[in-house]
């Protein structure tokens, strides 16, 4: 007797076969889609059984013969020969699953043990309180004078920054943006997610979502942005005077490669990915796959054809790297909030954890000099939840309500002040330099 079994044994649709396939797609894949198909077979079986109780149960099995026997040109002649295809599939795909993951079960719990985290992050991690805690929007982050571009006693130091959004990621393409293509890019992306479940560590489509291909596209728009004479004279390219940093999730190392192409190849420049940067939310894809300190692993990106340990070395500067975010009191870096605090002191050399930002000079490779100018890849709720923190309380500008376009390019003026340790940004520098908000 299948649930909500309203008609007789003999005549009633049960939904054992959905809830089959529902069962199986947390032990392969993404269970967000499980849920998915579970209510589809909820809302198929009232509808059938409320047509039952309507025109007789006899009707109704009729009907859905009929309607199955046309949508499958005449393959399936009523509903109980699609109902034994169905469950043959299923006992099928039920074999198949058991042998893959005996042959990766290393692979398999590694990738459970992820998904048990994100889920248990999802659930009871404060990474985005609504507040700031302290009180007022207020950054604060010290007295003592930054080295390097501090101009005499009392004075404030101030730095160009330059935040780029990354291009849109599989994540955002799947639960962001529907139409006629989401049923296709929801299909492809169970595909991938299982593979990688299954055979792939270090690759998800959900966890540390990468670029989609609309994503990539972006990128490659920055670049020719980036290459163009606008952009040239936009952006800083002087890498003595200048650093590009990124995020920890892999759609903002993977922009900042096809992005700013242009600044990096010609003297071979590393992007230094920087926690602090890492997105502010509880979702699975604002999870880091790269978690160790100090180490960004060989995972697969975009623009990047056979990640080595010395290619990934060659491209990232992992100094500013500590590992993905925790849900630990501990942690220092265990809110948005907490993690824009620590970027600002960074930025004026007063980070607690991993250093300070620097630039390399034709004398020495660890320059002690802070940058004058910064290229920040990163995300939409934390550039949005910074401009909240430094621009003034009263401020109705529309960065503090507005995300940022994937691959927009925003530059404006921060400033610290060394006697009260108050970090400003200057509204009237904001200038949208590509795409916008």
């Amino acid at each position: 007797m299948g649930l909500l079994h309203l008609t007789d044994a003999g005549s009633s649709f049960s939904p054992f076969v959905p809830f089959c396939l529902a069962a199986m797609l947390p032990f392969v894949g993404d269970s967000i889609f499980a849920v998915v198909t579970v209510i589809q077979s909820l809302v198929i079986t009232v509808l059938f059984n409320a047509a039952a109780f309507v025109v007789g149960a006899a009707a109704a099995e009729a009907t859905l013969s009929t309607t199955i026997a046309v949508l499958s040109g005449g393959l399936f002649v009523d509903v109980y020969a699609f109902a034994r295809f169905v469950a043959i599939f299923m006992l099928g795909f039920t074999a198949l699953s058991v042998i893959l993951v005996s042959v990766h079960a290393a692979n398999v719990t590694h990738k459970a043990k992820m998904y048990w985290y994100c889920t248990k992050y999802f659930f009871f991690a404060k990474d985005q309180p609504s507040k700031r805690p302290g009180g007022p929007p207020a950054l604060a982050i010290g007295s003592a004078a930054p080295p390097g571009l501090f101009v005499g006693p009392g004075k404030p130091v101030t730095i160009k920054v330059f935040f780029i959004r990354h291009g849109e990621s599989v994540w955002n393409s799947i639960f962001n943006k529907f139409g006629l293509g989401w049923p296709m890019r929801a299909i492809t992306a169970v595909v991938d997610e299982t593979m990688a479940f299954l055979r792939r560590p270090l690759h998800s489509v959900i966890i540390d979502s990468p670029l989609s291909a609309r994503g990539r596209k972006q990128a490659k728009e920055l670049a020719a942005f980036v290459r163009s004479d606008a952009g040239q004279k936009a952006l800083p390219f002087d890498q003595t005077t200048s650093v590009v940093v990124c995020s920890n999730l892999r759609r903002a190392m993977e922009t900042a490669i096809i992005g700013l192409e242009p600044r990096l190849a010609p003297n071979r420049e590393r992007v230094i990915v920087d926690s602090c940067l890492q997105e502010g939310s509880r979702n699975a894809d604002a999870q880091a796959l790269a978690t160790d300190a100090g180490v960004i692993p060989n995972y697969p990106l975009e623009g990047v054809p056979k990640p080595t340990a010395a290619i990934m070395t060659h491209l990232f500067d992992a100094k500013c790297h500590q590992g993905n975010k925790t849900m630990a009191a501990t942690d220092p870096l265990n809110s948005v909030h907490k993690r824009i605090d620590e970027f600002a002191r960074r930025i004026f050399g007063q980070a607690r954890h991993g250093g300070p930002l620097r630039y390399a000079t034709a004398a020495s490779a660890s320059s002690t000099l802070l940058p004058l100018s910064l290229v920040v890849v990163g995300h939409s709720l934390y550039f949005r939840n910074f401009f909240r923190a430094t621009l003034p309380s009263t401020s109705e500008h529309i960065s503090k309500t507005r995300k940022m376009q994937n691959c927009a390019v925003v530059s404006f003026d921060i400033t610290f002040d060394p006697v009260t340790g108050v970090v400003i940004s200057k509204e009237d520098t904001i200038r949208a330099l590509h795409k916008g908000f």
